[in-house]
This record gives C-alpha cells, structure tokens and sequence, in this order.
C-alpha cells in the first residue's frame, strides 16, 4: 500500500513538472513574441533582411584577406522596414576583392604611383556598384592622372585583416607599392582578425574574429575555423535561391525567419555567449585571476590602456611603410552620425601620428552639404553612406591626393 502511493507520489511529481516546464516554455514562447510584435526589444537586422543568391558560394574563407568574394556574379539586397537599402549584383576579381578589375604584384608602368587602400565596408563597398576606390580610378584615368589604388578592404574588417594581407599578400609576393591608405571608421582599429566562410546546406555563412592580435592564432586553413575560435550563423544575411530573391524583393520584407520566435532570442544569447567567452577567458589567464582582470577593465574604462597585441601589428606596418620610404595617408571615414559632431577619432590620430602618415579628415567631403540634406549620401536606416555619398567622398580624395602626389 505504501509502495502504490509512493510510485503515485513519483508519477505525480513528475507530471506536475512536466506540465510545468511545457507551461513555461510556452509563456518564454508567448513573451518573445510579443516582444517581436510590441518591438520591444529587436535587434536592427530583425527590422531589416540581407539577401543574397546561392547560386555559387557567396564567399569562402581566405587565410590572407579572411574571405573571397565569389567570382560569380551575385545578386546582394538588403530591405529594411519595407524600404530597399540597396540591390546590386556583386562579383570579385582575381583575388576574391571586390573590384572592377584584377590585381597583380607588378605595375604595367614605373610611371604609375600605385596605392594600396586598407579600409573596412565603407571602402569595399560591397552594396555599392562601385566603391569611392573604383571612382577614384575612372577620374585619374580622364584627367591624365598616373595614379592607381588597389582596393584590398574587408567588410567587417579592420587593423588585423590589414596587417595579414600587408605580409601574407604585399610583402610575401613583392606587390609594388608607392604608398599606402588607410580608411578608418569607428572601431576599425580595434579589430581582431575577421574570417567568413560558406556553410553548405545552411542558411546563411559563419563568420568570426580571432579572439588574439597574436599571428600565430590566425586560421591558416578553414577546417581550423570552428575549432580554434568562436563563429556564429550570419544570420543578418541569408542565402536564398532565385526564387527566394524575387519573393523577398517583392514583398520588401524579411519572409525567411527562424521556426519560433523563442528559438530566435535563445540563438541570439547563445551568440554572444560565443562572442565574448573566448576573448575574456584569454584575458582572465594574462591576468592570472578575476580580481585583476575587473582591475584591468576599470583601468582600462579610465585610462584607455593599450593592447601590446595590437601594437605589435601597428609597428610592423609601421616597419614596411618606413623600409620602403613611401608616403602613407590615414584618411577618417564619417559615418551619418560623425557628421553631427565632426570629430575626427583619437585612435586614428594616434596611428597618423605613429606612421607619420597625412591625416585627412573625409567628413570635409560633406561641409558644403546642408545637415537637412545630409541623409540623402547614405542609406535610408543603414549607417554607411550610399552610391552618392561615396561617390562624393571619391572627388574629395581625388583633388586630395592629387594635391599630394607628384
């Protein structure tokens, strides 16, 4: 008689939580979705979708450059709160850099002083027709100019994707090279070695940033990606077929979601948990305890203490731009909102100052324009400027550098 009521005592315990965990799975369920539909809490991507044909990898990781753009023509889209931001067909050169024509090491003329630009996605312009390097070229070509820039910028990266296509790329197969760009925006300098690569049968790529300054921690091979580094879905762009392409493009909104709304917010934590552990758990073993490391942050928040890692790469630029006595230009990108207080960055004048480079403040590319009319150079709620925006910014850079180069 006891045994029967405790197996009842047993089954009841277990029903009620059972009951009990479907009831809060169903109200986690219920709040996500309102939250989704009272808008909350939703991240930008969530108001927008980015779209790309899959019919040929849209790209694949590189260990120099951290990605190549496929060589065949794609067309990439994005659509935010019923607006199309912009839509073009994208394709790499020879090198998978996003550029109308090819790069190779050597000049076809000594007469040519030849540039190279380090930028992130404003200057790969990946949404773009063509980037403000492209226009670049078409202006020196009309005006007699002996000038050529290579465009060696990543979206999404920064100072270490520079530094490895400076030694994997100049430097290891003697590229000739009369001077350098750099084209910096917000916390480009800040980071780390940024990778991308296609995910078969997926709907949409990974991609990361090594959590190191450190060389020796840069991928090599793409079988190394997902176990040496954090990596997450790209799911801000989605790789659709052409059927997909059209339907998304004609209903100007995101028809591609995950199943539940629930599934949608515990991938997003999973994320970040991604994202931050490896990068704090490294610094947790430098400082030898937590204790320290809260110290460090603090001091860190206060007093801005450099990152030796970093360093390191910026003195070995420092080193190849100085071995080869060339000018250097550091160029300040502003974004929508740099243009409502005109500042140029601190970390970009420090590594002006680093690589005795000509420090050109871009934002003047825009002086003339009325602050009611700025929004029309930019994406309509994207921060990176649009066609005409970057277009602009090639003449402001074309007279600079004509002003500058002999």
């Amino acid at each position: 008689m006891i045994k029967g009521r405790e197996n009842k005592f047993y089954f009841l315990t277990f029903a009620f939580l059972a009951i009990v965990l479907i009831l809060a799975l169903a109200i986690f369920e219920l709040m996500a979705y309102l939250c989704f539909k009272s808008r909350i809490y939703i991240p930008n991507h969530m108001r927008s979708v980015t779209i790309i044909e899959n019919t040929a990898p849209a790209y694949e990781f590189d260990p120099s450059l951290g990605y190549k753009i496929s060589s065949t023509p794609l067309r990439f889209a994005k659509i935010t709160k019923g607006v199309v931001e912009y839509s073009v067909v994208r394709k790499g050169n020879n090198l998978g850099l996003h550029a109308v024509r090819d790069y190779y090491p050597q000049k076809d003329s000594k007469e040519i002083k030849r540039f190279i630009v380090f930028g992130d996605s404003f200057s790969a312009g990946e949404y773009l027709e063509k980037t403000w390097v492209d226009r670049f070229e078409e202006m020196a070509k009309k005006e007699g100019k002996n000038i050529e820039l290579l465009n060696f910028s990543i979206m999404g990266g920064g100072l270490g994707n520079w530094w490895r296509a400076l030694d994997g790329i100049l430097r290891s197969e003697h590229y000739d090279v009369d001077g350098v760009i750099f084209a910096i925006t917000t916390t480009v300098i800040n980071r780390k070695f940024f990778w991308h690569e296609n995910t078969e049968g997926e709907i949409s790529d990974i991609f990361g940033y090594v959590p190191s300054w450190d060389p020796k921690f840069f991928p090599g091979h793409k079988n190394s990606l997902q176990q040496s580094y954090y990596y997450r879905y790209l799911d801000e762009i989605y790789k659709v077929s052409n059927s997909q392409f059209e339907e998304v493009m004609a209903k100007k909104q995101n028809t591609i979601r995950y199943k539940t709304y629930a599934r949608y917010y515990l991938a997003r934590f999973i994320v970040a948990v991604k994202k931050f552990w490896p990068t704090t758990y490294l610094a947790y073993q430098k400082a030898g305890s937590w204790l320290e490391l809260v110290r460090q942050w603090r001091v860190l928040g206060t007093q801005g203490v450099l990152d030796l890692g970093r360093e390191n790469l910026i003195d070995d630029i420092n080193v190849y731009v100085q071995e080869k006595k060339m000018p250097c230009f550091v160029i300040h990108i502003p974004t929508r909102e740099d243009l409502k207080t005109g500042e140029v960055y601190e970390e970009t004048k420090r590594l002006s100052t680093i690589l005795n480079a000509t420090l050109i403040d871009g934002s003047l590319a825009f002086q003339d324009i009325p602050v009611s009319q700025a929004k029309d150079y930019f994406l309509p709620y994207d921060n990176h400027w649009n066609q005409k925006g970057s277009d602009l910014f090639a003449g402001f850079i074309f007279k600079k550098l004509s002003e500058n180069v002999k």
